[in-house]
C-alpha cells in the first residue's frame, strides 16, 4: 500500500513517517532493493544505524524534523548523493567524513558549531551545495569565507552561489580568532525542542510497529499539549530575531534575554 506497487523490486521512491524505535527499517534495502529515493520527514530516527547496511543503491534521502542525533552509520549508505537533514540536532560532522559521493547537504538548524566540523566535509570532494543557515557557526562573522576556506570546492551555500568575496583568503590569526568566537556560540540552545512540538501534518501517518494497539507519544493522533501554540508562537519570535541579528553582524545579549524570558513566559 505503501509503495502502490504489486512488485517491491520495481520501487525506487519511497515516502512515509516511521518511528525506528518501534518500526525496525533495517531490511527496507533488501524489500526495495532498486530503492533510489526514501523520504522520512518528520519520523523519528535518531541514529543513521536505523538503516542497517542493505541500502547500497540510495542516493536521495530526506530526514527532516526527525530527532536526528547522530550519524554513525551514514556511511554504510554508499551511493548517496543528496542528503537533506534540516531541523535535527546534529552537531558532529565526522561520520560524513570521505563519503565520496555526496554532492548536496543539507544541514540548516542543527546545533553545529565547531569550524572543525565544516572541515570533515573537506574530503568530500564532490560536495557542491550545503546549507548551514540557523545553525550556532553561521552567526559568527566572515561565516562564509570561513565555511568557503574549509570547502573550496563548494559552487552554493544556504541556497546562494559562492562568490569571489566568499573566496577570499583567510589567514591563520582569523581563523582563530573567529574559531574562538564559535566556540562562545556552542552552548546556545537551539528550537528543535520546540518543533518536535508542532502536530504532525493532516492525513499523515505514523508506521508503528503493533497496528491496532493504542498510539504512542508521538502519534500523529495526540492532542496538542496546553501551551504548546504559545511555545510554537514564541519559536517563531526567537527565529525572527536571530534572522535580525544575522543580518546587523550584531548578537545582543538582552536579545538573547528576551528570547529566554519569552520561552519561560509561554511554558
Amino acid at each position: 500500500q505503501l509503495t502502490g506497487s504489486d512488485d517491491l523490486g520495481d520501487v525506487t521512491l519511497l515516502s512515509f513517517r516511521v518511528d525506528a524505535t518501534d518500526q525496525s527499517i533495517s531490511q527496507l534495502g533488501r524489500m526495495l532493493p532498486c530503492l533510489r529515493e526514501l523520504c522520512l520527514d518528520r519520523s523519528i530516527i535518531h541514529s543513521f544505524r536505523d538503516f542497517g547496511t542493505s541500502l547500497r543503491r540510495l542516493e536521495t534521502l530526506r530526514l527532516g524534523s526527525s530527532r536526528v542525533q547522530d550519524l554513525d552509520g551514514v556511511g554504510a549508505l554508499e551511493a548517496l548523493r543528496r542528503l537533506f537533514l534540516a531541523k535535527n540536532r546534529i552537531s558532529c560532522l565526522t561520520p560524513l567524513a570521505m563519503h565520496e559521493n555526496l554532492e548536496e547537504l543539507d544541514l540548516s538548524h542543527n546545533q553545529i558549531s565547531d569550524p572543525c566540523e565544516i572541515d570533515q566535509l573537506g574530503t568530500c570532494f564532490k560536495l557542491q551545495k550545503l546549507s548551514l543557515a540557523g545553525n550556532p557557526i553561521s552567526r559568527i562573522r566572515y561565516y562564509r569565507r570561513l565555511v568557503v576556506h574549509f570547502l573550496p570546492q563548494l559552487r552554493e551555500l544556504d541556497g546562494l552561489a559562492v562568490t569571489p568575496a566568499d573566496q577570499a583568503p583567510i589567514g591563520e590569526h582569523l581563523l582563530n580568532t573567529l574559531t574562538s568566537e564559535a566556540a562562545q556560540l556552542e552552548a546556545l540552545p537551539g528550537s528543535i525542542e520546540l518543533e518536535e512540538k508542532e502536530p504532525a501534518s493532516p492525513g499523515s501517518d505514523m508506521i508503528r510497529a503493533r497496528p491496532g494497539t493504542p498510539r504512542g507519544d508521538h502519534g500523529p493522533q495526540q492532542s496538542p499539549q496546553p501551551g504548546s501554540a504559545a511555545r510554537l508562537r514564541s519559536s517563531a519570535s526567537t527565529s525572527r530575531l536571530a534572522r535580525t541579528s544575522d543580518c546587523s553582524g550584531q548578537s545582543s545579549t538582552s536579545t538573547q534575554q528576551h528570547q529566554t524570558s519569552g520561552m519561560l513566559s509561554a511554558s
